[in-house]
């Protein structure tokens, strides 16, 4: 569960305490400093909300505008800049490569974990063991060794090989 984004307050109409504002019309245009009866009347006239968008600008600035339009284009804006911040980051994507992974099959992980570090994340390749496989490492590390063999030119190993519980594994990231 995702925790609740903190919405921002914007008092509207009769909600506003100021008693002068600088007024901007629906169109961007400057109406200039106005009494707050008269920046509702003017709001009224268009049929629309007065929105304090800058409390703490001297003197406050509001804004004529649909209000529920203006909430919907904020939490738009606020979406946006989530989805940027999030690609943003570093990300490590995870590769699991079978012991028993057949040569097509290894070729297609391999082309799956340069996209991802051309995309600038960082790779966890790992080789899980089930059953009897795990007292054969040596072929865990054969495919380990393919992979890296494959990635050379476009990676760095950030984490030698090592046992994680049952699997082998190794941390690869771009150049």
């Amino acid at each position: 569960m995702r925790p609740r984004i903190k919405q921002r307050f914007y008092p509207i109409n009769h909600q506003i305490r100021a008693n002068r504002l600088r007024v901007v019309d629906p169109e961007g245009q400057n109406l200039g400093v106005l009494e707050l009866s008269e920046a509702l009347q003017k709001a009224q006239s268009y049929e629309l909300d007065l929105v304090l968008i800058a409390q703490q600008a001297d003197p406050p600035v509001a804004r004529i505008v649909d209000f529920s339009k203006f909430k919907y284009e904020q939490q738009k804006a606020d979406a946006r800049s989530r989805k940027n911040k999030r690609e943003g980051q570093n990300s490590v994507k995870q590769l699991r490569v079978k012991p028993t992974i057949d040569e097509h099959d290894l070729e297609t992980k391999i082309k799956q974990a340069r996209e991802f570090i051309n995309a600038g994340s960082t790779v966890k390749i790992s080789v899980p063991f089930r059953g009897r496989m795990i007292t054969h490492p040596e072929v865990g590390h054969a495919k380990l060794d393919r992979v890296w063999n494959g990635l050379q030119d476009v990676a760095i190993i950030a984490k030698e090989r090592w046992m994680e519980g049952k699997a082998l594994a190794m941390i690869v990231k771009p150049r």
